[in-house]
């Protein structure tokens, strides 16, 4: 199936298997990716962007907890402590936005937890 015909279930399907995570802020569509997307993604993407701002704010608490158990886990794998101040501030922050059924708070908080875990090892290893 080539990107222009992907309807927006297809897009976030695709996307996941791909190891691609987007989540909004504003009206701005952010990703992370284990490679650079190809143009053909980021092209259907913009196309679906009103679609897709809709669709990540909703509330989906299956998902909310596959995120946050997904940040726990890197956190854990990369052997970084739970006790980071960042870390625990953001996680706090992930907390409230469940308890608030806010998706938008639940995927920022998380995509923060991993940036932060990530750096933290990157410092680690540079050491």
């Amino acid at each position: 199936m080539t990107t222009a015909t992907l309807t927006v279930s297809e897009l976030l399907t695709d996307l996941s298997v791909a190891g691609v995570r987007l989540w909004p802020e504003g009206r701005n569509i952010h990703y992370r990716s284990p490679s650079p997307l190809s143009f053909a993604l980021k092209e259907a993407i913009i196309g679906h962007k009103p679609e897709l701002l809709i669709r990540l704010a909703a509330w989906d608490a299956s998902e909310a907890m596959q995120l946050e158990h997904a940040a726990d886990g890197l956190v854990e794998s990369l052997g970084i402590s739970g006790n980071d101040p960042v870390i625990q501030e953001v996680a706090g922050r992930c907390v409230q936005a469940h308890h608030r059924n806010d998706m938008t708070g639940v995927r920022a908080a998380c995509a923060t937890i991993e940036d932060r875990a990530r750096k933290v090892a990157k410092g680690r290893n540079a050491a």
